[in-house]
């Protein structure tokens, strides 16, 4: 071989080595510089950054692959049903909520009506089911109604009342004992 042909090779060699070095994750810090570089950089630790590299790749490239085509894909879900379930009594006592829509003058001069209904269903030993549905009706609150809750913990509920603006909100009317199964 001539000596051309052996300074092409090994100028294509040197370029390769250089394109390796260049990409090398694993180059160690030193503390001098060598040939003006900071991190001494090998063929070896680049072509190991190339394989390390190539895993990766080919690992995501799996992982999305399967993603996109829905492989793999798996979904539990579980109900619970309790034979017999707590009965909850719902009363003045322990019990009260409060609806508004924000609005000014919104208890005298409503833009929308606020209905409360409340149903009942019970599957009955056939197998049909029975409903029951009742309108309840909404009023003005009043501290009175929140205060009878709180006094059984001890604490006043009027400045809160007063802060929220529940006077101007509506309470459903003195309730009915409801029962919750």
């Amino acid at each position: 071989m001539s000596n051309y042909k052996k300074s092409i090779v090994k100028c294509n060699l040197n370029n390769q080595l250089k394109v390796l070095r260049s990409i090398d994750l694993f180059g160690q810090n030193i503390l001098l510089n060598l040939n003006g570089e900071d991190q001494y950089k090998t063929g070896c630790g680049g072509m190991m950054t190339l394989f390390i590299l190539a895993i990766v790749v080919l690992f995501f490239q799996s992982n999305i692959q399967d993603f996109v085509n829905k492989v793999n894909i798996q979904s539990e879900s579980n109900q619970v049903f309790e034979d017999q379930p707590d009965q909850i009594q719902i009363n003045d006592t322990n019990f009260m909520f409060a609806v508004a829509i924000e609005q000014t003058n919104f208890n005298s001069n409503p833009f929308f009506n606020i209905t409360m209904s409340t149903r009942r269903y019970e599957r009955l030993g056939d197998g049909s089911l029975s409903k029951e549905e009742s309108l309840m009706d909404l009023v003005p609150c009043t501290v009175e109604r929140f205060q009878q809750i709180f006094n059984q913990f001890g604490q006043n509920f009027t400045q809160q009342y007063n802060e929220i603006g529940l006077d101007s909100w509506l309470c459903p009317q003195y309730l009915t004992p409801l029962q919750l199964d």
